[in-house]
Parts: C-alpha cells; sequence; structure tokens
C-alpha cells in the first residue's frame, strides 16, 4: 500500500476514472473494521494494476469522497433519493435504510461501504457488496448482489454526505 497525498490521491483517481480503468474507494473512519490505524483513511483500490493508495488523516475527508463517488457511481447518486421503485430493494437493503435512518434520527455518525468485485476488502469476491457499520454496538448488515446497488446507494450517499462528518 502506498501513503500518499492529498493532491496525489486525487491525480490517482482522475487518472484511473480517465483512462476508464477499474477502481473504487473506501472512506474509513478510525474505528472502521477494516481501518487498520487510528486516523481516517482515504483508500483507493486500482483493481487491474493491483495496486493500493491511502490518504491517511485526522478528519475524515468528506469533500474528496464526495467528488470520487460522483465519478465512481454517477453524479447523480450523491444528489437523488430513492424512487416509487424502492420496493425492487432486498431486504438487507431495506434493513440498512432503516438502521442508517434510526442512526440519524439519534444524531449518530456511521459509515458504509461498497465492496466492489475483486476488493480486498470482500467476502464475496465476484459480487457486490453493501456494508453498513453501526457505530452504537459495532455491528454490520451485508447485502450482498451480483449489480451495483445504485438504487438504495442513492438514499445512502445523499444521507451519508448530510453528515458533513463521521467519527
Amino acid at each position: 500500500m502506498n501513503h500518499v497525498s492529498k493532491e496525489e490521491i486525487t491525480d490517482i483517481v482522475n487518472g484511473l476514472n480517465t483512462t476508464g480503468r477499474q477502481w473504487h474507494y473506501h472512506l474509513m473512519t478510525p474505528t472502521c473494521r477494516f481501518n487498520d490505524t487510528d486516523q481516517f483513511a482515504l483508500f483507493v483500490e486500482d483493481v487491474e494494476n493491483d495496486k493500493a493508495y491511502v490518504l491517511l488523516s485526522e478528519r475524515a475527508q468528506m469533500k474528496i469522497s464526495k467528488v470520487f463517488a460522483k465519478l465512481l457511481h454517477g453524479k447523480d447518486v450523491v444528489e437523488n433519493t430513492l424512487s416509487n421503485s424502492a420496493t425492487e430493494l432486498t431486504r438487507q437493503e431495506k434493513n440498512i435504510i432503516e438502521q442508517i435512518d434510526e442512526l440519524t434520527s439519534l444524531g449518530m455518525h456511521w459509515h458504509h461501504h461498497v465492496f466492489f468485485p475483486h476488493c480486498i476488502f470482500s467476502n464475496h469476491k465476484d459480487n457486490f457488496e453493501l456494508v453498513l457499520e453501526n457505530p452504537s454496538n459495532q455491528s454490520t448488515i451485508i447485502s450482498v448482489s451480483r449489480y451495483e446497488p445504485k438504487q438504495v446507494l442513492r438514499y445512502i450517499e445523499k444521507a451519508f454526505y448530510s453528515q458533513k462528518s463521521v467519527k
């Protein structure tokens, strides 16, 4: 894993995105079960070249992360909410939304991950894995699917970035 600066990680993502290579990222809190540091980590995975880059910082890089979310999932993912076709959500996706609503109403910070196929953190290497980490009891809710969960991501990403910060 390569430790990089804010400018370097932005340049790396822009380069990966511009060339159409497979990549994804994770914003990890110091308490995240996938983060082995005591700092916030903005982790970028270059899937095709089997490389990982990380920016460590004292606070969550929400602004950069939001830009990365738009590049990765489409610019409307952080601006739209669920459509009327939300009945197409799986039970686990509905559980994730219910948990997010509950944590948000209690004023608790939370975070999530979307593990793309072949993500180094995934337990389901051929599928997408959506993970919600609940800070109140250190539990997780996991939803696994063959396709990118864009429908539920529209709700999750908007709610996540509405927090302004995470802990």
